[in-house]
């Protein structure tokens, strides 16, 4: 027999949407059984205000897989305070944990497909470099696109609270 290959392919709660390939781009997904287990799995968490680290090596684990394989870096730096504790005793969620976890609540409640660009000679160059700034501390940045006689710059200044918390992570 010959069977055609599958236009959806789904392994370890991430799909792969090609029906609209080659006249549109293909499309990542989590998928909604993952999200919701994701989604449970830290409404428990914030509901006990309790992460011990053999849980927080687990959920570590399962958002970084999702979030590699679906938004590329998006949430990377969301999921470092939940590593933090899976390397330490704590059990009690921290002001830090519970900010990081309510906004992955968020972040797949408002979840949507990534499309994968097929045609990528279309897609306009665009330049950026960021750094931070250790005397003045802030955040510069600046943006070179095709569509700008000049190119954008940006200078953000990022007040001491912010930097103490920062320092508690390095």
């Amino acid at each position: 027999k010959e069977t055609w290959p599958e236009q959806v392919l789904s392994v370890i709660g991430v799909s792969l949407d090609l029906r609209p390939f080659p006249g549109g781009d293909p499309t990542i997904m989590v998928t909604p059984r993952r999200i919701q287990s994701l989604q449970t799995l830290i409404t428990d968490i914030l509901t006990k205000l309790i992460l011990g680290s053999g849980e927080a090596s687990s959920l570590a684990g399962k958002l970084g897989f999702t979030r590699s394989a679906t938004f590329g870096r998006v949430g990377r730096c969301r999921i470092r305070p939940i590593m933090k504790r899976a390397y330490s005793n704590g059990k009690v969620l921290t002001k830090i944990l519970i900010s990081c976890l309510r906004w992955w609540v968020v972040f797949l409640e408002t979840y949507s497909p990534r499309p994968i660009p097929t045609a990528l000679e279309c897609l306009p160059l665009v330049i950026s470099y960021s750094d931070g700034e250790g005397g003045l501390a802030g955040i510069r940045a600046a943006l070179w696109h095709p569509e700008r006689q000049k190119p954008v710059a940006v200078y953000a200044g990022v007040p001491e609270m912010l930097r103490s918390q920062w320092k508690a992570f390095q």
